[in-house]
C-alpha cells in the first residue's frame, strides 16, 4: 500500500478537539483504505512545546519554534499533501506559499458556518486589534498559568515574522505581503490573494458563488459534503422525552477569541444570558459547554459561578457529546456547534448582541434571533413553540449539507487520488 504524508498546521495539540482534528478523526478511516498515512502536526503556540504524549509511528508532532520559516519546514518534512486554510492565517499562508513552491498540493475543508461574518467599521477593527495586542494571555496557550506582558501581541508578531521569513526564502515580494496582510488586519476583508491554488472541498453548493466573488478559481472548488457530520448523522436518534424544566445548553461562540468582539463585550453577553436564565430556574435548567481548545474554562467559571456556582460548565469533548437530553441550544452565531444541534433536532436561539449580519440559521428560519438581553426569555419561549422548525430544518439540510449519505470522506478521497496522480505523488 502506497505511503503518503500529510502536513497539518494547528494552534493546539492534536489531542484537542478542533474542526481540523475532528475532520481527520472522521476522514482518516476512509483515507487508510487506500494509503498508509502518516500525519505530521505542526503545532504553533506562544511557548515551546513540552510533549509528553505517546503517538504512533504514523503520527508526528513538530514545534514551530524549531523552524525559522515554512520553506525550511517543507524542505525537511517533504509531505505529499498539505492541509492548510486559504485565508489570512499567517502560518497557513506561509505553509501554502512554500508548498506551492515545491509543487505540493494543498487542500482544505470549507464549512457552511463560514457564512457567519461579523461586520465592523474600520475604526472598530483597529480599536479591537490594538486593544487585544497588549493582552497577557491567549486562550489556546498550552501553559494556562504562564502569562507574559503582551503575550498575544508577541505571538502575533512571531507568526507574522515566520511568514515574512518564508517570503524572503521564497524570494517573493515582501512589500506586497506586508501591505496585503496589514490591510486584512485593519479592515477584516479577505480574498484569494493568500492561497489561490488551494483545493477547497466545500460543505455545500451555496459556498461556490461567495468564494468565486472573493477571487478563487471555480476549478479549485469541489463540493463533497463534510465528513465530520457523517457518522453523527447516521447514529442520530430523535428524542421524544419532554423535559420540565426545559434543559438549555449554552454554547458561547468564540467571537472574542477570534477578535470579533472585546473582552468587555464577551463578558457582558455571557453574564446577561446566564443571569436571565438563572432568574427563571423553575422553567429552565442551564448547562454550559465551552469550546474544547480555544476557550479558557477558568475565565468562564469566574463569570458564571459569580451568578450561580451550581451551574455545570463543560469543556472536554465536542458538543455532540452533550446534546442527548437537551431541549434548546443558545449561542451567539452559527458555528459547528449549532450545526450539530440542528442535526440533533434541537431548538436554537442566537443572541446577536453585536453588529453582525443576519445569522445563517436565523435567516433560514431555524433559529430564533435575540437582539437584547431583555428578549432572552421571550426568545426561548418562542423557540419551544416554533412549529415551522422541522420543515425549516429539512430544507436547510437539503440546501446546505449536500448529501448526508455518509460518503463525504469517499468523495474527498477520490478527488485527492486524482490530484496526487496528476502531481505524480502516487
Amino acid at each position: 500500500m502506497k505511503k503518503i504524508t500529510i502536513l497539518i498546521p494547528t494552534h493546539v495539540l492534536p489531542t484537542s478537539k478542533t474542526v481540523v482534528t475532528i475532520f481527520f478523526d472522521n476522514f482518516l478511516s476512509v483515507l487508510k483504505t487506500e494509503f498508509n498515512v502518516k500525519l505530521i502536526w505542526l503545532v504553533y503556540t506562544p511557548n515551546k512545546l513540552k510533549i509528553d504524549q505517546n503517538f504512533s509511528n504514523n503520527e508526528e508532532i513538530l514545534d514551530i519554534h524549531d523552524f525559522s520559516n515554512a520553506f525550511e519546514l517543507i524542505e525537511k518534512t517533504k509531505p505529499d499533501l498539505v492541509y492548510a486554510s486559504p485565508d489570512w492565517s499567517f502560518i497557513d499562508y506561509a505553509i501554502s506559499s512554500a508548498s506551492n513552491h515545491f509543487d505540493i498540493p494543498v487542500f482544505f475543508m470549507v464549512h457552511a458556518k463560514d457564512y457567519s461574518v461579523i461586520n465592523k467599521e474600520l475604526f472598530q477593527n483597529i480599536k479591537t486589534n490594538f486593544t487585544r495586542f497588549f493582552e497577557n494571555s491567549i486562550s489556546s496557550n498550552t501553559e494556562k498559568n504562564n502569562k507574559k506582558i503582551a503575550l498575544r501581541g508577541r505571538f502575533f508578531l512571531s507568526k507574522y515574522f515566520f511568514l515574512l521569513k518564508t517570503k524572503i526564502a521564497l524570494r517573493e515580494s515582501i512589500i506586497s505581503t506586508f501591505f496585503n496582510l496589514w490591510f486584512y488586519v485593519l479592515s477584516g476583508n479577505n480574498n484569494s490573494k493568500f492561497a489561490p491554488k488551494t483545493i477547497q472541498f466545500l460543505e455545500n453548493e451555496q459556498l461556490i458563488s461567495p468564494l468565486i466573488d472573493l477571487g478563487f478559481s471555480k476549478s479549485n472548488l469541489i463540493v463533497t459534503g463534510n465528513p465530520m457530520y457523517d457518522r453523527f448523522f447516521k447514529n442520530l436518534k430523535k428524542s421524544s422525552e419532554v423535559n420540565n424544566p426545559k434543559k438549555i445548553l449554552f454554547a458561547p461562540s468564540t467571537l472574542y477569541e477570534h477578535g470579533f468582539c472585546s473582552l468587555k463585550e464577551r463578558n457582558y453577553s455571557i453574564q446577561q444570558i446566564v443571569k436571565k436564565i438563572n432568574e427563571n430556574s423553575d422553567k429552565f435548567e442551564l448547562l454550559v459547554k465551552i469550546h474544547p481548545s480555544t476557550s479558557s474554562i477558568s475565565e468562564y467559571e469566574t463569570l458564571i459561578h459569580e451568578i450561580n456556582p451550581k451551574i455545570s460548565i463543560f469543556q472536554k469533548g465536542g458538543i455532540e457529546d452533550y446534546l442527548d437530553d437537551i431541549d434548546i441550544v443558545i449561542s451567539s452565531q452559527t458555528s459547528t456547534a449549532e450545526i450539530y444541534a440542528l442535526l440533533a433536532h434541537k431548538k436554537i436561539v442566537i443572541c446577536n448582541f453585536f453588529n453582525s449580519e443576519i445569522d445563517l440559521l436565523v435567516k433560514e428560519g431555524i433559529a430564533i434571533s435575540c437582539k437584547t438581553p431583555e428578549m432572552i426569555l421571550p426568545s426561548l419561549s418562542h423557540s419551544i413553540k416554533l412549529n415551522t422548525y422541522d420543515a425549516a430544518r429539512n430544507n436547510f439540510i437539503k440546501k446546505f449539507m449536500y448529501k448526508l449519505d455518509g460518503n463525504s470522506s469517499k468523495r474527498i478521497l477520490d478527488n485527492l487520488i486524482i490530484i496526487l496522480k496528476n502531481n505524480k505523488k502516487i
